[in-house]
């Protein structure tokens, strides 16, 4: 994500050159030339990797690919502002050894965007390890829940900190988005930021075919309580394209500047009588002057149950969901499993084609797929007649719990 994205801080070039983002029935009148083919020498790519989670009870199949975008403003001088990584043996939890999955996708200037995520890249595993050793005390207790939260809010608002301390002045209008995943062989722990994203695909038990399960929700103003958050604390939420500044687009009710038809940019927020900061995110890594409107670093809160008819984990940032569905992905996923390296390379070359066709840019684009298969546990039960009886577990999930 960087400054002309639609998610990130605004760009003020007025529609028609080349980093402007508009509707795209306007796109067409304004071409100059398509992006150019995605050159895959720009990438970082982790080729399958397998991880076992408490003794084979899980097995983690997992790859990803983060693909620098294009921006003609910065030709190849453009520096991918998306992250992700992968820590295996990430501690000694509540539930066992552990994997770390995180997304990072940054936005705001070369040398902002980019520094953000990185940073978030290099020391947002530590954070969260360092507060989950402060609770190792935590059991599967009723309060659990509550206490695991707070260990995540501890984490996230430390690497906040830490990116507003070391990037100063120029954290004020940039920052990261952050999906981080925690995977034990029983559970799935997410903290999410932004509208990065995470799902899972699971087996329907009534039609036999994989569904969507959402890990992560969108945060950004076009949510109603993250929306009144903001205004409560002062911020100025709209659409405010260089058309609607120049009087050439009105609205008749807010309603109306929300509707799909009238989609020139997303809601953004700002303060009261400027232009800044343009984020048209609510909750974020960074961004200084959206701190004081409302924008906050406390994540949502997720955790998950893994079923054994839980096959797959996917995480990725909105370069990939801007023109794809959760179901889509999770659908050219599966057409490539079980590689994860080739089923995520096969999302970013989707999604970076249907940029190619809406677009001017292409926004970085990173896929993180971890196919997932987890044993069935053998119970023994005992029959009237005290007869032993071995039945294999369905492992049925209780549901999942959210902050």
């Amino acid at each position: 994500m960087c400054l002309s994205s639609p998610r990130g801080a605004r760009d003020e070039t007025p529609v028609g050159q080349a980093s402007a983002k508009a509707a795209p029935a306007k796109m067409d009148h304004v071409r100059q030339q398509a992006p150019p083919d995605m050159d895959v020498s720009k990438r970082e790519t982790q080729e399958p990797t397998t991880v076992s989670l408490q003794r084979e009870e899980l097995k983690v199949h997992y790859g990803y690919v983060c693909q620098r975008g294009y921006y003609p403003q910065y030709g190849d001088a453009w520096t991918c502002q998306d992250q992700c990584v992968v820590k295996e043996r990430f501690g000694e939890g509540a539930y066992g050894d552990q994997l770390y999955i995180g997304v990072f996708d940054g936005h705001g200037k070369p040398g902002e965007g980019d520094v953000s995520s990185l940073m978030c890249k290099e020391q947002m595993h530590k954070k969260l390890a360092e507060e989950m050793e402060v609770d190792e005390h935590l059991s599967h207790s009723s309060n659990a829940f509550t206490q695991e939260t707070t260990a995540w809010v501890r984490a996230f608002r430390a690497m906040n900190a830490t990116v507003m301390k070391q990037m100063g002045a120029k954290a004020n209008s940039a920052g990261s988005t952050a999906v981080v995943a925690v995977l034990s062989a029983q559970m799935i722990q997410v903290g999410n930021l932004g509208d990065s994203r995470g799902i899972i695909g699971r087996v329907d038990d009534n039609r036999g075919s994989l569904r969507v399960i959402e890990l992560t929700e969108d945060q950004t103003p076009h949510r109603e309580d993250e929306r009144k958050r903001l205004q409560a604390c002062g911020a100025i939420v709209e659409i405010s394209t260089y058309e609607t500044k120049k009087g050439r687009k009105t609205f008749q009710s807010f309603a109306d500047m929300c509707s799909s038809a009238n989609h020139l940019d997303p809601l953004r927020v700002y303060v009261k009588g400027a232009m800044a900061p343009g984020l048209a995110l609510s909750r974020s890594i960074g961004d200084a002057i959206g701190k004081k409107l409302g924008v906050c670093a406390d994540p949502e809160f997720l955790r998950h149950p893994i079923s054994s008819r839980d096959k797959v984990a996917i995480f990725f940032s909105d370069g990939v969901c801007e023109y794809m569905t959760n179901e889509e992905v999770l659908a050219l996923v599966m057409k490539h499993s079980p590689d994860p390296h080739k089923a995520a390379a096969a999302v970013v070359e989707e999604a970076y084609s249907r940029w190619q066709k809406k677009e001017l840019r292409v926004d970085d684009i990173t896929c993180v797929v971890a196919f997932l298969d987890r044993k069935r546990k053998t119970v023994v039960t005992t029959d009237p007649w005290g007869n032993q009886l071995s039945v294999e577990s369905r492992s049925v999930s209780p549901p999942v719990s959210r902050r």
